[in-house]
């Protein structure tokens, strides 16, 4: 599943997360921000962004630019 599309997720990041944030230990965030938190590396990303624990950050709401390697992934909890 690598290298196939960055996944959005739920996490909001603000501009000053890596100090703020992740510095500290919290990986959740705010509860509103201007970007959203990418998870992987897609097919347009360097090898080195090509694996799980990368994170990129992105305005969901970006105007004119279409992000054509991110996406988001199904899942279903069988119970």
């Amino acid at each position: 599943m690598h290298g196939n599309v960055g996944e959005w997720t739920a996490n909001w990041c603000p501009s000053n997360a890596i100090k703020t944030l992740y510095a500290t230990g919290d990986i959740k965030g705010p509860s509103i921000s201007k970007q959203r938190v990418v998870r992987d590396g897609s097919w347009d990303d360097n090898k080195y962004n090509l694996r799980s624990s990368y994170r990129n950050v992105k305005p969901p709401v970006s105007g004119y630019i279409v992000y054509g390697s991110i996406g988001f992934r199904c899942a279903y909890d069988k119970k």
